[in-house]
């Protein structure tokens, strides 16, 4: 896996995985490293149709990343997400915090 970590823009807000590149700012980490693998390993499965199959996926979650089935399978914890029990949606628990 390649990590271009200290990036100013070009990525989703923790970051963005391509194939097995991952693009970040400053929410770097082992943790966020297993977590965006993983979105590694679906794009080599998937491949040129996991974007669109993620998109679908968000999609049918409402847009809550916490019932994307690609963001389960890479690991909620590990990618930040936590749940906010008063609205019931994901959010980045350390967006700016460094694991």
């Amino acid at each position: 896996m390649v990590a271009c970590g200290g990036m100013r823009n070009g990525y989703a807000r923790g970051g963005t995985t391509i194939g097995n590149t991952w693009m970040y700012g400053r929410l770097g980490g082992r943790a966020r490293l297993r977590h965006e693998s993983r979105h590694a390993t679906q794009w080599a499965i998937f491949g040129y149709r996991f974007p669109a199959a993620y998109g679908l996926a968000q999609v049918a979650a409402r847009g809550r990343s916490q019932g994307n089935i690609f963001e389960r399978w890479a690991g909620l914890r590990e990618g930040g997400y936590a749940m906010s029990r008063r609205y019931g949606r994901s959010y980045s628990a350390n967006r700016y915090r460094a694991f």
